[in-house]
């Protein structure tokens, strides 16, 4: 035995710091305008420095190397990209691991280190086709949440609700996915003041469709209740999107459908959606991106225009030091639009965005935007003094700051304006948080903020303190306090509130969580409640 321990005490001594390449297969989870974040981090043996490839069908589109570990997650910058990713891409970790050897020379001397055999692209491809084929991903689960008034209207509140998010991926090996997003809820209110009232479940499907990406075919689309993913702001459709890549670099599509009734989400006929739109996008190996999207769309209701517009959005990137967006809509008003505006064009929404990031301790964001109301088949009767079409901007800043022992610091500060009116609204807030990882990972977070406008101003602070029991456990507290005025009275106001949260990974599929808040002041004398479970698809 004392033989044995001894062999196993010299092997680990004179192997240390060599390590092979293990693979290690994971998903994209969500993508930022800066980083692309997988569904795998420490626990899975994942640390900075970490290659990744990522894998679509039987192409490899994309390499990337990690910059930020979490437990259950890890950010990657794009290091080539053929094509933009989207979540659930396939990804292959390249994941450094020890290597045992048992070579005793010096360790001055360099060591002669036998690895495994890295699998060729074309392996990988293979590998990942069959894998990917009838994969299934999502989340199906059960709320319920209570609303416990203890005040002297006693006006008490239930909703327990379902929500399903799921999807097949390469459905039989044919580059078909088929998507379904759904919620149902049901709302119960009891009052001393009426008769107790519930309404019938509420059931929405906000996607069910079904998509053809195939990497090696200049072609694609997406059919069935979509949002027109190159085109924002134009809501649901139940229709069909088209796709054609005319160049690496350029891709052409058209889309057209009804929208859903917004107040039952059910197919409606009587408003159809239009569109064509043309996309230029350009990744280089240096890390920069230059993205545009040109759309001419139009909205018709009962034969009518309802809105014709243009949409142009521009972004630029450049590795994770600085990012770019910009986006707007001009009006084209023809017909009873035009009699209305006296315009043939008007711009109804611009706004624009701005991150720099010089090192990694810093960062800088700056933001404008403008709306205007736009009138449509419904409202186009409407006194013009009753619409208020004015236009409404407003500005933003912040920065953040990453300071040493995993502390955090950012302030945020906006204002908007109305050109119809004097009075401007002001709101500002800061932001400190510390990570300890040493022992247990426990997070710490203060807040603080201010707001002002027409109606009312005041102040608003809270701390909270979360920790990771165990590696499937982990709970949270938060208590806060607000005190604003109400200007045309003059009355001042207090609440305070409490909160505890607890979140639990039954197994790698099911989670519990559930919080529960009580809220006092002038007012308020509340408690409120809500659990959470539910089923990971995989």
């Amino acid at each position: 035995m004392t033989k044995i321990f001894a062999i196993m005490l010299f092997t680990l001594v004179f192997t240390s710091g060599q390590t092979f390449a293990e693979e290690l297969q994971t998903n994209v989870k969500y993508i930022s305008k800066s980083a692309v974040y997988v569904d795998a981090g420490r626990i899975n043996g994942i640390e900075v420095g970490d290659r990744g490839t990522v894998i679509r069908g039987i192409e490899i589109i994309a390499h990337m190397e990690v910059i930020f570990v979490a437990d259950n997650s890890a950010s990657c910058r794009i290091v080539e990209s053929k094509t933009p990713l989207k979540v659930g891409d396939q990804v292959t970790m390249i994941v450094e691991k020890p290597v045992i050897s048992l070579d005793t020379t010096s360790s001055n001397t360099p060591k002669s280190v036998i690895t495994p055999r890295v699998k060729t692209d074309t392996e990988l491809i293979a590998r990942t086709r069959k894998e990917l084929t009838n994969q299934f991903s999502g989340r199906l689960g059960l709320q319920y949440y209570s609303q416990d008034n203890l005040d002297e209207f006693d006006n008490d509140f239930i909703q327990p609700s379902y929500f399903l998010r799921f999807r097949i991926e390469n459905i039989y090996g044919s580059y078909h996915s088929l998507s379904l997003r759904m919620k149902g809820r049901k709302n119960i209110r009891d009052s001393n003041l009426h008769d107790i009232s519930s309404s019938s479940w509420n059931n929405r499907t906000y996607e069910l469709s079904i998509m053809f990406d195939n990497p090696n075919s200049n072609f694609s689309y997406n059919a069935g209740r979509i949002i027109p993913s190159q085109v924002s702001g134009l809501g649901l459709m139940d229709g069909i999107s088209f796709e054609y890549k005319l160049h690496e670099k350029y891709q052409i599509g058209i889309f057209g459908g009804t929208e859903p009734d917004y107040e039952t989400s059910n197919y409606s006929s009587e408003e159809v959606k239009s569109g064509i739109f043309l996309t230029f996008d350009n990744r280089n190996l240096q890390g920069s991106r230059i993205r545009t999207t040109g759309a001419l769309l139009g909205v018709y209701k009962a034969g009518e225009i309802d809105r014709e517009f243009v949409y142009i959005r521009n972004s630029y990137s450049y590795k994770s030091k600085t990012s770019f967006y910009q986006s707007g809509e001009i009006n084209i008003n023809r017909d009873w639009r035009r009699d209305k505006s006296n315009n043939t064009l008007e711009i109804s929404n611009f706004q624009t965005s701005l991150r720099w990031s010089p090192v990694r301790a810093f960062s800088l964001n700056l933001g404008y935007n403008n709306l205007r109301n736009v009138r449509n088949a419904d409202n186009r009767t409407v006194a013009d003094s009753l619409f208020d079409d004015a236009l409404r901007q407003g500005f933003r800043a912040g920065c953040i700051f990453r300071l040493p022992d995993n502390i955090r610091f950012s302030i945020n500060g906006n204002v908007r304006s109305r050109s119809s009116d004097n009075s401007s609204t002001y709101a500002t807030s800061s932001n400190l948080s510390y990570t300890d990882r040493r022992i247990s990972l426990i997070r710490f977070n203060g807040r603080g903020s201010y707001f002002s406008n027409k109606y009312s101003e005041g102040l608003q602070f809270s701390f909270s303190a979360n920790r990771n029991i165990t590696s499937d456990l982990g709970a949270g507290i938060e208590v806060g306090v607000r005190d604003y005025t109400l200007i045309s009275s003059s009355t001042t106001l207090r609440n305070n509130w409490l909160k505890l949260d607890a979140d639990y990974r039954i197994s790698r599929s099911l989670y519990l969580f559930t919080f529960f808040e009580a809220s006092r002041g002038d007012g308020v004398k509340t408690n409120r409640w809500m659990v959470d479970a539910g089923y990971r698809f995989r």
